[in-house]
């Protein structure tokens, strides 16, 4: 997908990827002091403290718990292990650290193929992932650069859709290292952490995968498979396939499918087009798994649909992995016996 000849000098990738970072770190800190809310990393930063002081954090989070939240605490404790170091900071410098830090290597990561890949961080998703410490900016940033691989383990949805479909073997591999490693130093720390994450992740009712929401067609996002040797297309297929919040910063990652600049382009206007209609839909007072089912119609629509129209019209030609060529060559051989 990358073009090596139009990549600009890295120390000017190094720069407007630092003022990247910046910038988002400033949009999160007005945004946090505006409105009086909290952002994700405030919750893993103090599960992260919890499970360092021998507290259960998957039973302390939540709502009417020791610690409130709106919902249990879904993260893994390979994720708090890996958060742990940020405990050391205040909140707020740990929020800046990763806000800062997510956007400045997915800026890195995409400027490789051209200034123009910088409208990325221009577009709703972005915005939103940015001033809310998701985790879409980070996964976005592990499709394009192998030792985010990690992201597998960080966040076992999205983040292991993400490496799997990756071009290439290193991705997997920095994700086998870092569970051995997180796995079991987390399994130290707390033997018991796997059955108290699974109990939470179990009620998730708002959790969906796109293509489920069979009413706008998110069937059809399983057409990429047609285009199955392009890595943009295996990520798509398998990110939805997955479930996650279908929120508007889901959609950070279809914005990579595109390769023009016109294609980013219209998938930037979409995405604000869908941010619109998201905030229009939360201002219904609807409930939690009702905004969230009618917000993932919207990703559906404006965000996957597009992106698999995008796909659909390249070649199927693209680099496979070695796990997947030796898998694609089985089959081949298998259905060749049957046919003979």
């Amino acid at each position: 997908m990358a073009d090596p000849s139009a990549a600009p000098p890295r120390w000017a990738r190094a720069i407007a990827s630092l003022a990247i970072g910046v910038l988002a770190v400033a949009a999160m800190a007005g945004f946090l002091r505006t409105t009086g809310r909290r952002s994700d990393l405030d919750l893993l930063w103090q599960a992260s403290r919890f499970l360092l002081a021998g507290e259960d954090p998957w039973s302390m989070i939540g709502p009417g718990r020791t610690w409130e939240w709106a919902s249990p605490l879904y993260y893994p404790g390979t994720t708090l292990v890996a958060f742990a170091p940020l405990t050391g900071a205040t909140l707020e410098t740990a929020r800046a650290l990763w806000v800062g830090g997510c956007a400045a290597l997915l800026a890195w990561a995409v400027s490789r193929q051209g200034w123009w890949r910088l409208l990325v961080c221009g577009s709703a998703p972005f915005l939103h992932a940015s001033v809310g410490g998701q985790w879409s900016v980070i996964v976005a940033a592990a499709f394009l650069l192998w030792p985010l691989g990690v992201v597998a383990v960080l966040k076992p949805t999205v983040g292991l859709a993400t490496v799997m479909a990756a071009p290439g073997d290193r991705w997997p591999a920095a994700a086998a290292v870092a569970g051995i490693l997180l796995g079991g130093i987390s399994l130290a720390l707390a033997p018991d952490w796997p059955s108290a994450w699974l109990a939470a992740t179990s009620t998730a009712p708002h959790m969906s995968a796109p293509v489920a929401h069979w009413r706008v067609g998110g069937p059809l996002a399983l057409l990429a498979l047609l285009r199955w040797r392009r890595p943009e297309a295996r990520w798509l297929v398998a990110l939805a396939c997955v479930p996650q919040s279908t929120l508007p910063y889901e959609g950070l990652y279809m914005l990579l499918m595109a390769a023009s600049r016109a294609e980013l382009l219209a998938l930037t206007i979409l995405s604000y087009i869908g941010s619109f209609a998201h905030y229009a839909i939360a201002g219904q007072h609807l409930s939690t798994v009702q905004l969230h089912q009618l917000s993932g119609d919207v990703l559906v629509l404006l965000s996957y649909l597009p992106a698999l129209v995008l796909i659909l019209r390249r070649p199927n030609v693209g680099s496979l992995p070695c796990w997947l060529a030796r898998l694609s060559t089985a089959v081949s051989r298998a259905l060749r016996r049957q046919t003979a």
